[in-house]
C-alpha cells in the first residue's frame, strides 16, 4: 500500500512543478504591474525613453507622435491601439501590434490636413493613444481590461503674414491739384499682428506725400484683419507732366526674423490747362475802342461843354 503511495506521488511530482512555477510566474506578474489593469508593459510618446509634453503642427497641418511600447513580459503580447484625434485631423497609424517578450518596439502615428489658418496660433488640442493586450503568447484574453494609455498636447503654431497694398490713382493728378492714395494692410496669420516702419516714397522730387502712412503702426489686427489710410499726393503748379512711381514699404514680425513688405503705384501727373476766353467774349473786347480814345473823346466834349458860358441855360 506504502508503495503503491509512493508511485502515485511520484507520478504527480512533475504536475505539481509545472502548477508551482505557473503560480510562481504569476505571482510576479501581480507584484510587477502598476496598475490593477496593467500587466508589466507600457506605452508612451516619445523617443530614447524620454516623454513628449507637446508637438507642434507644421504649416501644411502635419505632425509626427513617436510612440514607444515596451513589453517586460516574458511571453509576447498583442496590443489594439486606439487614437483621440486634434483639429479634426486624418492619422496614419497602426490599430495593432504584437510584441515580443522582453523586448519594446517604436511606432509612428503621423496627422495630416489640419487647417492651421483656421484657428488661432498657440491653440492646444489633446493627442492620446489607448492601447489594449488582446492576446499573450498568441492566446487571445478572456477578461479584457488590461490597457495603458499616453497623451501629449498638439499644438497650432503660430503664423505671422501681413501683406500691404497700394491701390492705384483712377485719373491723373493735375499741377496745382491733390489727390488721395489709399494704404491697406492685412493681417493673414492667425496671431494678432501689427505692421512698424512704415515709409512712403516717390521718384518724382517735387510731389509732396503726406504723413498718413504713419498711422499704420499704430494699429494691431486681430487674424483676417484689416486697416487702411488715405494717403495725400500734392503736385506743385507748373509739375511738368511725367509718371511718378509711389511706394510704401513696412516691417513686421516673421516667424525666424523681421520681413519687409512693400508695395506700389504710378500716378501720372500732367500740367494744369490754360483756360482759353471764348471766341464772342474776345471779339467784343476787340470791337471796343481802345481806353486812351474814348477818354480823349470824352474829354474834348467835356472841355467844350464847360468852354461855352450859355450852355447851362440852353
Amino acid at each position: 500500500m506504502a508503495l503503491e503511495t509512493t508511485r502515485e506521488a511520484k507520478a504527480c511530482l512533475p504536475t505539481l512543478i509545472v502548477a508551482t512555477a505557473i503560480l510562481l510566474l504569476s505571482a510576479s506578474d501581480a507584484i510587477a504591474d502598476h496598475s490593477p489593469t496593467h500587466s508589466r508593459w507600457s506605452i508612451e510618446i516619445g523617443e530614447d525613453g524620454s516623454d513628449i509634453e507637446s508637438v507642434f503642427l507644421t504649416r501644411q497641418g502635419s505632425a509626427l507622435f513617436p510612440i514607444l511600447i515596451v513589453n517586460e513580459n516574458l511571453v509576447s503580447i498583442t496590443i489594439s491601439l486606439n487614437y483621440t484625434i486634434p483639429f479634426d485631423a486624418t492619422i496614419t497609424a497602426p490599430d495593432s501590434v504584437t510584441v515580443s517578450g522582453s523586448s519594446d518596439i517604436e511606432l509612428e502615428a503621423i496627422l495630416r490636413g489640419v487647417d492651421v489658418m483656421g484657428y488661432e496660433g498657440g491653440d492646444t488640442d489633446i493627442f492620446e493613444v489607448i492601447g489594449t493586450v488582446t492576446s499573450r503568447q498568441g492566446l487571445p484574453i478572456s477578461v479584457p481590461g488590461d490597457s495603458d494609455s499616453a497623451s501629449t498636447d498638439a499644438i497650432i503654431p503660430q503664423v505671422n503674414k501681413m501683406e500691404i497694398v497700394l491701390e492705384d490713382l483712377k485719373g491723373p493728378v493735375l499741377g496745382g491739384d491733390e489727390a488721395s492714395i489709399t494704404a491697406i494692410v492685412t493681417n493673414e496669420g492667425n496671431v494678432e499682428d501689427s505692421v512698424s516702419e512704415v515709409e512712403v516714397t516717390t521718384s518724382c522730387s517735387e510731389l509732396t506725400i503726406g504723413n498718413q502712412a504713419s498711422q499704420l503702426g499704430s494699429r494691431t489686427l486681430k487674424p483676417n484683419g484689416v486697416t487702411s489710410v488715405e494717403i495725400d499726393v500734392i503736385a506743385p503748379m507748373g509739375h511738368p507732366t511725367k509718371n511718378c512711381d509711389i511706394a510704401i514699404e513696412a516691417a513686421y514680425r516673421g516667424e525666424d526674423s523681421t520681413q519687409r513688405i512693400r508695395d506700389s503705384t504710378t500716378v501720372s501727373v500732367q500740367v494744369a490747362p490754360q483756360v482759353e476766353e471764348s471766341t464772342e467774349t474776345q471779339e467784343l473786347v476787340e470791337s471796343l475802342p481802345a481806353p486812351s480814345v474814348l477818354f480823349g473823346i470824352t474829354a474834348l466834349f467835356a472841355s467844350a461843354y464847360y468852354r461855352d458860358p450859355n450852355a447851362a441855360n440852353r
